[in-house]
């Protein structure tokens, strides 16, 4: 995840492992109310078929019910997004109606504070094929307090809740202090071995405290993924060996992404996971431009080139990857996801 900073501030973007940083030029970046308008699925309202990857939408009363028929589309899990943003105030629904079409049937949108994982929950309960994270990023741990992992074990056991995070380590912001973001990590790793969760971790420039950490808090336990990996083979030789996955988002698309590229080359494909950040690190060729769920196509494929594997294939065994380490197989089966 990559932090709404209000006016002025950075949104910055991963480049190989190193920071990108694009300037909004006073650009605010504000909280999604739940009083917006969101579509809401119901029976009389219009359905989505698609046939080959084309989409063809019934409109009645003005609004539209996504729910995919994929037929031949490869389907695809973006296991990163943050459609909550304000970025999709204008088009959210568009934007996930493009991913449906694009494939990707199930998604897992992440919190990282109190607004943004009420938003999450908001989002996950109503779309049906949306699950959730909640958690707190380093970026906000100068802000929690012990109310804070009230409401963060209460939210975490909504049953459409299947991981915690994103949580973890930025050195590259430093928002804040060092030991205050490491306290933080620390807490929300044994929160969510308490309630059996897998952590999604962020983490920039902060390697080997991340790693250490991981080790200490005895995280293998519920195990996870390191999400838009930026280490080196190196790191995630190590992340493997915790049972943790790895998980590759646009910076692998990028020309200068080897060390990225290498690692997908490399690691084993039943930990690999695919995700796009949105409304970060669009891909190769949306580079610079708002990211969507849909671009998640993009990582796949480039991903499947530099294994030399069919996409189709890629995209099957990322997709169950998924679903195993979030446990949402039982929901898969029974159609609730």
């Amino acid at each position: 995840m990559m932090t709404e900073h209000k006016a002025g501030q950075a949104m910055t973007e991963h480049k190989a492992g190193q920071a990108m940083t694009e300037h909004k030029s006073g650009q605010a970046m504000t909280e999604h109310k739940s009083g917006q308008a969101m579509t809401e699925h119901k029976s009389g309202q219009a359905m989505t078929e698609h046939k080959s990857g084309q989409a063809m939408t019934e409109h009645k009363s003005g609004q539209a019910m996504t729910e995919p028929k994929f037929g031949d589309v490869i389907k695809l899990f973006d296991t990163h997004v943050h459609v909550d943003s304000s970025q999709y105030r204008d088009d959210r629904e568009a934007v996930i109606q493009r991913a449906l079409e694009a494939g990707v049937d199930l998604i897992l949108n992440i919190g990282y504070n109190e607004a943004t994982c009420r938003r999450t929950l908001d989002l996950a309960a109503r779309y049906p094929f949306m699950c959730a994270s909640v958690g707190i990023h380093p970026h906000h741990a100068a802000e929690v307090t012990e109310e804070t992992y009230s409401w963060l074990r209460k939210m975490a056991r909504n049953p459409k809740v299947v991981a915690l995070g994103e949580i973890g380590l930025d050195y590259y912001r430093d928002l804040s202090p060092r030991d205050t973001q490491a306290e933080v990590f620390r807490r929300q790793i044994a929160l969510a071995r308490e309630l059996r969760l897998p952590v999604i971790i962020h983490d920039r420039d902060a390697h080997r405290d991340i790693v250490a950490i991981l080790k200490e808090e005895k995280a293998s336990e519920v195990g996870g993924v390191l999400h838009c990996f930026s280490g080196d083979w190196v790191m995630a030789r190590e992340c493997l060996n915790l049972g943790f996955h790895i998980s590759l988002a646009g910076p692998v698309t990028f020309p200068n992404g080897l060390t990225a590229q290498e690692v997908a080359k490399l690691a084993p494909l039943d930990r690999l996971l695919i995700e796009t950040d949105c409304p970060y690190l669009a891909p190769t060729p949306h580079r610079g431009k708002r990211n969507e769920p849909a671009h998640v196509r993009l990582v796949a494929e480039k991903i499947a080139a530099l294994r030399r594997m069919p996409l189709e294939r890629l995209a099957e065994v990322t997709r169950e990857n998924g679903i195993k380490l979030f446990g949402l197989a039982g929901l898969v089966r029974a159609d609730i996801l």
